[in-house]
């Protein structure tokens, strides 16, 4: 064999030529491809090692290997690895098919391919003609990612589209095709910078079908930003009352992309951790070429499926596919619009189909939450959505707002400066305040305000009813958006007694029974006799004056301050208020861990103000007001119990003049310190000190039972060493 190539002399290369043309060669190797009008009917073997740039020159190239014009030539040969020839292969291996057959029949298909989709784009009506009139279609070949929508009432195809940060400046329609595609330009600064120097135009491309049997909505964007979806569904949707009805598509319905994928094999899984507030991990990722073999069954027990990546056969072809919670699905490829439109169609009817998927693989034991169809009574705790424990989200509002239009047109409301405030979002304190047979009020809450809004299953979950309007929002990269937005996105989780969590429209059984909660873990506290006030949680002492009690009671704050000093905790830190670690946190250095200890307080419930003169002294029973709070704090505390997220928390609330009662700052570095050197693991525990409950009033109690047994088991799996009690006898 010896080489030709364009670089080198033609006298050289005719040398080679003939030699092939005396056979004094077997045959000669090509670099790219043999020129026009080189004809040697006797090379009968052609092997590719390296693909041609396009489909036509591969043709030409086996043109020259398949002349019939000479005697006894033979057959010819044609050998490549079919990952790099990717034509209509499985043509070219048939036995018994001529290659002067198969060559025009193979490059015809692709015309023919061609003119269909030509066919389908010239179904696109461009409505307006002023902005690149000569544009083609053709050229577009978008990423195949879409987000999916439900809408109710059906869809508006004649919508024009008004964004706010950008603004549409080509738009198509295609009746027969159902979608809409249009051009959108934006002025775009960079994250890093904040003048206008490098200010540039950007352009994104949506293509929008609808499928109206399914009432699917698909949106396409090369722009993946969650305001902009929203934008475009709430524009495309028809309003029924004045109102766009519609619902991101659930998680148990996108999961039904993968009915026709055969033999699947996926890469990365992604599992919500069912432990919302567990310090080890919010949210766990397995990515491998067979990242199914390393789930557990007893993954099934605390984790749900988050998303989804793999491959399969699919009408005997490979392909790549993807899904997530947030209603996303992906391939690993761009595609023409009618390709992506079909994509789309496909993806519609999996959907559509109501039967059962498994994928005979371990995925199948990690669960996929159902439908709510009504919501459950024993509601107790909110929880935030574990993507505040991926991404650090700040929040503002403003103080000084009226209430309501009429107040905001007075002369002092004008002369009202708001003041914006902003902390982190984890500062605020989540809590249920009314539950009733189709909703759930909640509030997000510090010591300046309390925003309060309603929950129900249906999308967009979320209804803001606070009475004053502080503006709340959530910086998301360089944007601010509404809370209630913000929610609709990342909606908040509510825990039932049994530990079943409700977010979004769907509801995730909890599979395990936990033991019965033994109240051998109430330690009893003689609060009479260390002259506390048990409904009395905090500030100065309180005078009662009654023939029973003639001094003055101490709030439980300042018994708990005492008890702890005198312990064997050699830091003790107060954090009492609104986005709290815990009312108390201890640290204490063993020989083998750095043990650390939560302590959430809350006093016993009486009628009236616990602040005020009572005449009546409170007592200790069976309140089921009594454990809900303090025991909801508990649980969400674990999202603390890490050392990194916990020390940069205690500086930064120390920061906010939050004291220490024992110990220093530099007293807990030094433990951290030593615990890094030496390797120590630390041990968690926490307590919930409420001194109405009676360990023996709530023997019979099986709802407070239930509540204390779900959150026990709850910390356990969180790695929680301990969870006590402080109560009374």
């Amino acid at each position: 064999l010896q080489t030709v190539h364009s670089g080198l002399a033609e006298k050289a290369v005719d040398a080679t030529i003939d030699l092939l043309l005396q056979k004094k060669l077997d045959g000669i190797i090509c670099i790219e491809m043999l020129g026009e009008g080189f004809d040697f009917p006797n090379l009968k073997i052609a092997a590719i090692h390296k693909p041609h740039k396009s489909f036509p020159v591969t043709l030409q190239f086996i043109g020259r290997f398949a002349r019939t014009n000479a005697e006894k030539i033979g057959k010819a040969k044609f050998i490549a690895l079919p990952q790099d020839i990717r034509i209509d292969m499985e043509q070219l291996y048939k036995e018994g098919k001529v290659w002067q057959e198969i060559i025009p029949d193979l490059y015809q298909n692709r015309i023919l391919a061609g003119a269909e989709t030509r066919e389908k784009l010239a179904t696109f009506t461009p409505l307006n003609e002023e902005f690149l009139s000569d544009l083609s279609l053709d050229d577009f070949k978008p990423l195949q990612h879409v987000k999916i929508y439900r809408l109710f009432d059906g869809a508006n195809l004649e919508t024009q589209f008004h964004l706010k940060e950008a603004k549409v400046v080509k738009r198509f329609k295609s009746d027969k095709l159902s979608t809409i595609l249009f051009i959108s330009e934006s002025m775009e600064i960079p994250d890093w910078s904040s003048t206008d120097v490098f200010k540039r135009i950007d352009y994104d491309l949506f293509v929008i079908y609808y499928h109206a049997e399914t009432n699917l909505l698909f949106i396409n964007s090369s722009k993946r930003n969650e305001t902009l979806y929203d934008e475009i569904v709430q524009q495309m949707a028809v309003q029924n009352n004045g109102k766009p009805r519609y619902e991101r598509l659930p998680i148990w319905e996108t999961n039904r992309v993968l009915r026709e994928l055969d033999e699947p094999c996926f890469f990365n899984i992604g599992m919500v951790n069912r432990i919302a507030a567990s310090h080890s991990e919010s949210y766990r990722i397995i990515a491998g070429p067979r990242a199914q073999e390393a789930l557990l069954r007893s993954d099934g027990n605390i984790y749900h499926r988050g998303h989804i990546y793999g491959r399969g056969r699919e009408k005997n072809q490979w392909v790549m596919l993807g899904y997530s919670s947030s209603a996303r699905v992906w391939s690993n490829k761009t595609a023409s619009i009618p390709d992506l439109i079909e994509w789309c169609r496909c993806l519609a009817e999996s959907i559509a189909s109501k039967s059962p998927v498994t994928t005979n693989s371990a995925l199948d034991v990690i669960p996929i939450p159902e439908r709510i169809k009504s919501l459950p009574k024993n509601i107790w705790t909110a929880i935030w959505n574990e993507e505040l424990y991926l991404s650090f989200r700040e929040a503002k509002y403003e103080l000084g707002i009226p209430a309501t239009p009429e107040t905001s047109e007075t002369a002092d409301v004008r002369k009202t400066r708001p003041l914006e405030h902003q902390f982190p979002l984890l500062d605020f304190d989540l809590k249920v305040v009314m539950r009733d047979e189709d909703r759930i009020r909640f509030s997000i809450q510090n010591d300046e305000i309390e925003w309060q809004a309603d929950y129900s299953p249906a999308y967009p979950y979320f209804t803001f009813i606070s009475t004053t309007r502080n503006n709340f929002k959530v910086r998301c990269g360089s944007r601010w958006v509404d809370m209630i937005d913000y929610l609709k996105e990342h909606p908040i989780g509510f825990l039932t007694e049994r530990q079943d969590q409700i977010q979004g429209s769907g509801i995730l059984k909890y599979g395990m029974k936990f033991q019965p909660f033994d109240r051998r873990k109430i330690k009893t506290i003689k609060w009479k006799k260390e002259k506390v006030d048990i409904a009395y949680e905090y500030g100065p002492p309180v005078p009662i004056k009654n023939s029973r009690r003639k001094e003055n009671l101490i709030s439980i704050h300042d018994f708990l301050t005492k008890y702890l000093i005198a312990s064997d905790a050699e830091v003790v830190f107060y954090d009492h208020a609104s986005g709290e670690i815990a009312d108390f946190i201890t640290f204490k250095h063993s020989d083998n861990s750095l043990d650390i200890a939560l302590y959430h307080v809350k006093g016993a419930k009486t009628k009236g103000n616990p602040k005020s003169k009572s005449k009546s002294e409170p007592k200790a029973g069976a309140r089921v007001g009594d454990v809900y709070e303090v025991t909801g704090q508990a649980v969400k505390s674990m999202t603390w119990l890490s050392k990194e997220r916990l020390q940069k928390q205690i500086k930064y609330r120390h920061a906010k003049k939050h004291p220490f009662k024992k110990g220093d700052m530099k007293t807990l570095d030094t433990l951290f310190a030593m615990a890094d050197e030496n390797n120590l693991p630390y041990k968690s525990e926490i307590y919930i000190v409420q001194p109405g409950l009676s360990r023996s009033k709530i023997a019979e109690r099986r709802d407070i039972l239930n509540i204390l047994a779900s959150a026990d088991d709850y910390l356990t799996r969180c790695h929680c060493v301990k969870f006590g009690i402080m109560g009374s006898n």
